[in-house]
């Protein structure tokens, strides 16, 4: 279904360690390489394939004014739980959630629609919370990114 309007009013918000952030925009890149794994016994001679490498990325751009010292933060600093919901429409609405996020890049100052603004890229970082102490990093809920269709 189409998305009605990210705004405030149909529940749109984007959120770092639980505390509302101002975003004018937000992108998601999830990449996942695949390598084939090679076998003469297998289907046009692959067994089956193998994830090589995957990686989540989330560039937000926020007006300069709504940016404040405790959510500006250093390349590499641990923000924790990053989350973006748009919408709470039941049937319109996606959430996004990188629960244990990392401070990738902070891009130099520029111009969004006339207004000074700021943009800056979160990644993934290692995130076991969900396993016990004997399966930490082994659980299936243990992911880099959850993107939920509500």
């Amino acid at each position: 279904p189409q998305l009605p309007a990210a705004i405030s009013n149909n529940g749109a918000r984007f959120m770092v360690n639980g505390s509302a952030v101002e975003a004018g925009t937000v992108e998601l890149e999830v990449t996942i390489d695949a390598q084939p794994v090679m076998s003469h016994a297998g289907a046009e001679g692959v067994a089956s394939y193998a994830i090589a490498n995957r990686d989540v990325a989330l560039t937000v751009e926020s007006a300069a004014a709504s940016i404040t010292s405790g959510t500006v933060g250093a390349p590499g600093d641990a923000v924790n739980a990053v989350q973006c919901t748009l919408n709470t429409t039941p049937g319109k609405s996606i959430s996004v959630l990188i629960a244990s996020a990392q401070l990738e890049e902070i891009r130099t100052i520029g111009d969004s629609n006339g207004l000074v603004a700021l943009t800056s890229t979160y990644k993934a970082a290692t995130f076991d919370d969900d396993g016990t102490a004997d399966s930490v990093g082994t659980a299936p809920a243990d992911t880099l990114v959850r993107v939920g269709w509500l």
